[in-house]
This record gives C-alpha cells, sequence and structure tokens, in this order.
C-alpha cells in the first residue's frame, strides 16, 4: 500500500491506518444521491486481490462514516476538485449514473 494524499495533511497514524484498514466501510454507490462533506479523507494504491493490479482507492470519512471507492470516475473527479479548490473540499454531491454503452457509473460534483 502506497498513500498518495490525504487530508489533513498531518493525519495521526491512528486515522491513516483506520481509513486504509477499516472492516466497516460503506460503498461509495450508497451514498449515490447524498451530500457528503469529507472531514478527513486518503487516496492510496492498493494490489486488486483478484488480478495482482495496482488500483487506487479514495476513502472518505464524512459524519462519523467511512465511505471507499475504486471507481476511476469519482476519484478523477475528486482529484480535480482537490486540485481546483485544495484538500479541503466542503460538501460534494454524489451522483450516480449510466454509460451508454449500459455500465453504472459513480462520479462527484462540488455542492
Amino acid at each position: 500500500m502506497n498513500i498518495l494524499r490525504q487530508y489533513p495533511e498531518s493525519m495521526s497514524d491512528r486515522d491513516a491506518y483506520r481509513l486504509t484498514k477499516a472492516v466497516s466501510v460503506n460503498k461509495m454507490q450508497s451514498a449515490v444521491g447524498s451530500v457528503i462533506t469529507p472531514q478527513k479523507w486518503v487516496e492510496f494504491e492498493d494490489t486488486d486481490t483478484r488480478t495482482g493490479d495496482l488500483q487506487k482507492v479514495l476513502v472518505i470519512e464524512a459524519d462519523n462514516e467511512l465511505f471507499a471507492t475504486v471507481s476511476r470516475t469519482f476519484i478523477e473527479a475528486f482529484d480535480e476538485m482537490v486540485d481546483y479548490f485544495g484538500a479541503d473540499v466542503g460538501e460534494i454531491k454524489v451522483i450516480g449514473g449510466k454509460s451508454k454503452a449500459g455500465r453504472e457509473f459513480i462520479t462527484c460534483e462540488i455542492a
């Protein structure tokens, strides 16, 4: 596991461990249609247990709940917000949709 970015930057080891190793984490898909305010988040690379490939994982703590995703679409949108607004992005809306190919996806936008 390799941590790529996190907020706050001075996150304690305990919080980093909790966000990257939590068992009681919700899929980001469960937050579709909701507005969440990330208090803490960590983006890291981890090995996909099925393929052995590295994948990006984003875990966000909002309202004392953890939400995780490996959705490339969601992570890219979140990264753009962080690059534009800074690590404390404020409220974000979790959006679900269906691609032209019929696959479901999730993404996010500033609320």
